[in-house]
């Protein structure tokens, strides 16, 4: 007989929230999510024979969190990270904060899995789009692209 209690949980969809440091009073509705591609690169090494052996990198490159969130009625999410791309893009020293994204299970509140981002910056959010022609119009949101330390 297999023991369930011991099996990992698959985490719904819909239970995934985004909040940011400094933005206590906004949470984020995470539609879409992808952890960000890591790599390490490598380099040619010279040689004399006719095939040239890569060597490993000695750097980690992180690529930016892409997070698509709903957007609440007022768009104090979206003005949210607007005015921290603003302020940063008139400052040397850009405002850093840490973000975390959350899944949880409404059954298992207990169980949670979080992923911190550290010193963590804007760098691009779009519109949300709308199209009133849609039979069912769907809830607006975003594609937010964040750097990250």
């Amino acid at each position: 007989m297999i023991n369930t209690d011991s099996m990992p949980q698959v985490t719904s969809s819909d239970n995934w929230l985004m909040s940011i440091h400094g933005f206590e009073e906004m949470v984020y509705s995470v539609q879409a999510f992808s952890l960000p591609g890591i790599s390490l690169g490598s380099t040619p090494m010279p040689s004399k024979s006719n095939i040239i052996p890569d060597i490993t990198g000695d750097k980690l490159q992180f690529d930016p969190l892409s997070v698509t969130a709903l957007h609440d009625r007022r768009f104090l999410g979206y003005l949210s990270v607007f005015n921290w791309m603003t302020t940063n893009s008139k400052s040397d020293f850009p405002v850093l904060r840490d973000i975390i994204i959350t899944a949880f299970d409404p059954l298992r509140p207990e169980e949670r899995l979080r992923i911190k981002f550290f010193d963590a910056f804007p760098i691009a959010i779009n519109g949300p789009d709308y199209d009133r022609s849609e039979e069912h119009t769907s809830e607006l949101q975003s594609l937010m692209r964040i750097s990250y330390a």
